[in-house]
């Protein structure tokens, strides 16, 4: 049987799914897990999109953030 969340689970749980609320980052990381190894070339995820190198920048620093401090996130990429 499982247990129900902890205050701190909880609390991780939502800052990966604010991560994940993003349709960008979303895709980003669709994208990044359908490349070979799950690794891909930032230049490679540039084109998928209409937005500048900066913004996608932005984009996976929010994601590499949350890997760091979310467990969740850990186990899912």
């Amino acid at each position: 049987m499982r247990q129900p969340l902890t205050e701190d689970h909880s609390a991780e749980l939502a800052k990966a799914f604010k991560a994940l609320g993003d349709p960008v980052r979303l895709r980003l990381l669709s994208l990044i897990a359908s490349h070979a190894g799950g690794e891909a070339c930032v230049c490679d995820l540039t084109d998928a999109f209409d937005l500048t190198g900066p913004t996608i920048s932005h984009h996976l620093k929010v994601l590499r953030c949350c890997r760091r401090r979310c467990r969740c996130c850990r186990r899912y990429w």
